[in-house]
């Protein structure tokens, strides 16, 4: 749900910047550090509540320029924003993505990536799982090394 919001409403973050901070913890590769729906909403009505009347009331038009169909995580929600703000919610903000991810990215794009990853992430699946099943063949009914 998350990344489904953020790729819809993150290029407003420099009218409405409380969106940003929620928008990066609700899509935080830190699986730990990410919001649950519940905190997210909690997050949403703490800042709401914040805002004055004139915020509330402006009504903000989308736009239909390139930000708008950048993908959630390589889109800066940060870049306009004043650096009072940032600094604020510096805590909240996400780290870009690696560069090694955007590598694997870029190579699971190609024909050849995109037929031969599936089969060498399943190699790799079941090299891994051979101690698991030795060990669970060796000594039946123990807890098996994990």
């Amino acid at each position: 749900m998350g990344v489904f919001i953020s790729w819809k409403y993150h290029h407003i973050t420099d009218r409405l910047p409380l969106l940003a901070p929620l928008l990066d913890m609700m899509t935080h590769r830190n699986l730990k550090r990410r919001f649950t729906a519940a905190e997210a909403l909690r997050f949403f009505e703490d800042r709401v509540a914040e805002l004055s009347e004139a915020d509330l009331a402006a009504h903000i038009h989308p736009t239909h320029d390139r930000d708008y169909i950048t993908e959630y995580d390589d889109y800066d929600r940060w870049k306009n924003l004043p650096p009072v703000f940032i600094e604020r919610w510096k805590g909240y903000r996400a780290t870009p993505v690696p560069w090694y991810t955007r590598l694997l990215r870029r190579f699971c794009a190609t024909e050849f990536g995109e037929r031969y990853v599936p089969k060498v992430r399943y190699f790799m699946f079941r090299l891994w799982s051979i101690p698991s099943t030795f060990f669970k063949r060796l000594l039946p009914g123990k807890i098996a090394l994990k």
